[in-house]
């Protein structure tokens, strides 16, 4: 259940990603996006934002589908990075001035915020990638649960963590 949430939230964002290149290319949609003040399309400088939030929006599907193993290993707090981010697009999209923008993105936004909250709680209630800290009887202090490639860090040989 957890992976269709997951790569739904993928769909949607693959399919805002499609709309931020016709943006980029000179679709006449500005009153739909960033504060709906263009009336056709996009200026220089709002085609340089369209495809910067290309970039974030990659970042944040990559996000969602690690936490159910389908994306690259990234830790736990890149998802709830992610639904933050998601929450404040959200938010942004209910508060603008532009009644076709919230009209047309409110909805959307909020259906990918339900989809992220969703995939990190499911995630996290599935008991996966839980991290914990384990101290042997031989004097190791070592990270335990971070991941599937690296199931333990000894903190005494890492230099990340001193002690």
């Amino acid at each position: 259940m957890v992976q269709i949430l997951a790569f739904a939230y993928g769909a949607f964002i693959v399919g805002v990603i499609g709309f931020q290149l016709a943006l980029m290319a000179g679709a006449p949609w500005g009153r739909l996006t960033q504060g709906g003040t263009h009336s056709g399309a996009l200026p220089t400088s709002g085609r340089l934002a369209a495809g910067a939030s290309i970039v974030v929006l990659a970042a944040l599907g990559l996000a969602i589908l690690s936490q159910v193993g389908s994306g690259p290993d990234w830790p736990r707090w890149t998802g709830w990075v992610a639904a933050g981010v998601q929450a404040l697009v959200f938010a942004a999209n209910c508060a603008t001035r532009s009644a076709p923008e919230r009209k047309l993105w409110a909805p959307i936004t909020g259906v990918m915020l339900a989809l992220t909250l969703s995939v990190m709680v499911l995630a996290c209630c599935r008991g996966e990638r839980q991290v914990s800290l384990r101290f042997d009887l031989d004097g190791t202090l070592a990270l335990t649960g971070l991941s599937e490639r690296e199931p333990e860090i000894d903190l005494f040989d890492t230099p990340a963590f001193p002690i």
